[in-house]
């Protein structure tokens, strides 16, 4: 049992200090996982280190370029001239 136990506690030390290794890699690039939801994140953390990056660089690009658009209804296109 105390064994059983021990095994379980120096697994879960490698475990967190390799996350902590592969965190830290990722905030060379200038990502992190903050704020990724639970899915997608199991996903990424999937992916090799530097997939992870470049999924994490793109969704940071992403919600960096996103705007605030108020719901409501627009004419789509243009229509100040019309071409036959």
């Amino acid at each position: 049992m105390k064994r059983n136990l021990i095994l379980i506690c120096v697994t879960t030390f490698i475990v967190s200090a390799c996350q902590s290794e592969i965190e830290a890699e990722l905030e060379k690039h200038g990502v992190s996982y903050d704020g990724v939801p639970e899915k997608p994140l199991a996903y990424i953390k999937s992916l090799p280190l530097e997939q992870q990056a470049k999924v994490l660089k793109l969704r940071k690009r992403v919600l960096q370029n996103l705007v605030f658009v108020e719901g409501g209804g627009f004419v789509m296109g243009d229509i100040i001239e019309e071409v036959p």
